[in-house]
């Protein structure tokens, strides 16, 4: 029997959310009384402290097992072909960059002979799209003013994909490539992009 797994199964997701704010305060922790000018001095240097902050989302996240299809060969109403597995795995190591050519092993499949179903199982365990290793991250600053501190300004800045990481897109999969017996030479082949490159956009708010 086949072993599949669900094409929207994942190993490993991770999502960490987080905030950090400083607040401040509005006095002075000292254990002896200042005279006025280093008083000033320590609320000049204090004030452009105040109010600064920082949140984020980061997800990490396996890809998902690819389904691999083929033409049908199988006379059979409302039924498809799968690739014939020639008994070996399909998964290829090295860097995402490296693979977009050939994602897997396209000589690990053939297509089906005619009035046949083929025998790949309907998921590939260990061969999966590319994972999801992204950050996006906001820095704000608010500032209090006015009679008791009720009108307030908060300029922010937020980086959506951070690092600017590139997800890409699934490979075709529609077996298989002239070699194996096929017709379709990017068998194998990743053409897009998942996600957008990094965008930065500021906002500024008034409340009151």
């Amino acid at each position: 029997m086949a072993t599949f797994l669900k094409c929207t199964f994942r190993n490993h997701l991770k999502r960490l959310l987080g905030v950090f704010a400083r607040v401040g305060s509005r006095g002075l922790r000292q254990s002896r009384r200042p005279t006025k000018r280093c008083q000033a001095s320590a609320l000049h240097m204090r004030a452009p402290q105040k109010g600064w902050g920082i949140n984020g989302i980061t997800t990490l996240q396996s890809g998902f097992p690819l389904q691999l299809g083929a033409d049908n060969l199988s006379n059979s109403f409302g039924g498809s072909s799968r690739p014939v597995s020639t008994g070996k795995s399909g998964k290829l190591t090295g860097s995402a960059s490296g693979r977009l050519n050939e994602w897997f092993d396209t000589s690990a499949y053939t297509p089906p002979v005619p009035f046949t179903f083929g025998n790949l199982s309907r998921t590939l365990p260990d061969v999966r799209n590319h994972g999801i290793n992204n950050w996006d991250i906001a820095i704000f600053k608010n500032t209090k003013f006015g009679p008791e501190e009720r009108f307030g300004i908060q300029f922010r800045t937020e980086f959506f994909n951070t690092f600017n990481r590139t997800q890409f897109g699934y490979p075709n999969t529609s077996c298989c490539r002239p070699e194996q017996g096929g017709s379709n030479n990017s068998f194998g082949v990743v053409s897009s992009t998942a996600n957008l490159p990094r965008l930065v956009q500021f906002a500024l708010r008034f409340t009151f």
